[in-house]
């Protein structure tokens, strides 16, 4: 029992430890893939190290697999110091992932840190190639455009340099999302492009998927709707084929966006909801936000009015903690049209002001097609003011902080 463990010394509880884990090697040979978590927890209480590296890396691949990230970054900090050179590298990357996923933004971006010191350290320049890459694309998530820029840049030198296609397809589909959020769809499709060729030509069918969703956004973007149906329905068939939750999910979502802007709420709701559901199941922060910010969008569009309001201000707490001023840009806009259709067109237009700041101060402008669609969206609610109310609206939203912006928002959604 336990006081009996308790009482025995540690080296014995060491030994136990150990013998017990050999004994599952031994008999559960053929499946030893079902007990990496009990080989593990044995070995980490033994001294043997070598076991250790192996089975605490087993497990948190599987818990990442499984998108158990608490139980996979776990894993991962206890096999760290254990581990080095390259296989370090690689497992901070892997770590800095899933912290990603669980929204902890600054100890994803310290993990990358270390592995990109570790690699120059050793002259590894694939790893550093990698090392790059995470800290472009994390930067870009952060709204930090410029940087992002560079270190994909970086990345993508050292990939061509070291002739890893697959590396530089890589660097080449971040860029292009980083040029979609600053508005050159030119460059982000033959970005997307160039990488696309790249994983055709290396059967990369998983990275395809993803190309071809992106395609999908910009060609939205662009009001492009029904080549971004096809896109993304083509991305859609291939994850559900390989099985890819996280995946999956994103399309979802991006399809039911798209439905949207075509006016099929009913079948935005399904999709919408079928990610949402994923996106609790794995625990990924950033796109529930953005789930959840799409349902109110819907609500919205179908009068629900109440519903709207409640799904935005879960939305702002999510990309709040995030810190996610794009998406805050999105929010303050959407938001804005959903008081112009109620009674508050002058702070519609406050909100709308605020997010043109926003979106000057992080270079985010507005995609064409969703540009069009907030000014029409406007144009109801606020013509009962006259010019000088419009003009002085505009200019006290231009004056606001981010913060107030946000919780003059807020404050309007309680009372819509």
């Amino acid at each position: 029992d336990r006081v009996a463990y308790e009482s025995l010394l540690f080296s014995t509880r060491a030994m136990l430890h150990e013998q017990i884990g050999a004994y599952i090697e031994r008999v559960y040979a053929d499946k030893l893939e079902q007990y990496v978590d009990l080989l593990a927890h044995h070995y980490a209480h033994s001294n043997n190290q070598a076991k250790q590296r192996v089975y605490f890396l087993q497990a948190a691949d599987a818990a990442r697999r499984a998108y158990a990230n608490g139980a996979a970054i776990n894993y991962y900090e206890q096999a760290l110091p254990l581990l080095n050179g390259r296989d370090a590298i690689d497992v901070r990357l892997k770590l800095g992932k899933v912290l990603e996923l669980a929204g902890a933004w600054d100890a994803a971006n310290a993990q990358y840190d270390a592995a990109l010191a570790r690699a120059l350290e050793i002259d590894d320049q694939d790893a550093v190639a990698w090392c790059q890459t995470a800290l472009g694309e994390l930067l870009r998530k952060r709204n930090r455009y410029a940087e992002a820029g560079e270190w994909l840049d970086k990345a993508r030198a050292t990939f061509e340099t070291a002739g890893n296609q697959s590396g530089v397809g890589q660097a080449l589909h971040y860029s292009g999302t980083l040029a979609a959020q600053q508005g050159d769809y030119v460059l982000a499709n033959a970005r997307y492009n160039a990488s696309l060729a790249i994983r055709r030509a290396l059967g990369d069918r998983e990275n395809e998927a993803n190309l071809l969703n992106n395609l999908g956004i910009v060609a939205r973007y662009l009001g492009n709707l029904d080549a971004a149906r096809r896109y993304q329905e083509e991305s859609l068939a291939i994850h559900e084929a390989m099985g890819n939750q996280w995946s999956i999910g994103a399309q979802l979502n991006n399809l039911g966006h798209a439905a949207i802007d075509r006016g099929e709420y009913a079948y935005a709701r399904r999709q919408l909801e079928r990610a949402l559901e994923i996106w609790r199941t794995i625990g990924e922060r950033w796109a529930t936000a953005n789930t959840l910010h799409n349902l109110a969008n819907v609500a919205r569009a179908e009068g629900q009015r109440a519903t709207a309001g409640a799904l935005y201000r879960d939305a702002l707490a999510r990309w709040q903690e995030l810190g996610d001023r794009w998406g805050l840009a999105y929010w303050l806009e959407d938001v804005a049209l959903h008081l112009a259709a109620g009674k508050a067109p002058a702070r519609a237009l406050q909100l709308v002001a605020a997010a043109e700041s926003l979106r000057a101060t992080i270079n985010a402008p507005r995609p064409p097609a969703y540009a069009a669609q907030l000014e029409a969206g406007l144009a109801e609610g606020v013509k009962a003011l006259d010019a000088a109310a419009r003009a002085a609206a505009a200019t006290q939203g231009q004056a606001l902080s981010l913060e107030a912006a946000l919780a003059l928002a807020g404050e309007a959604l309680e009372y819509p």
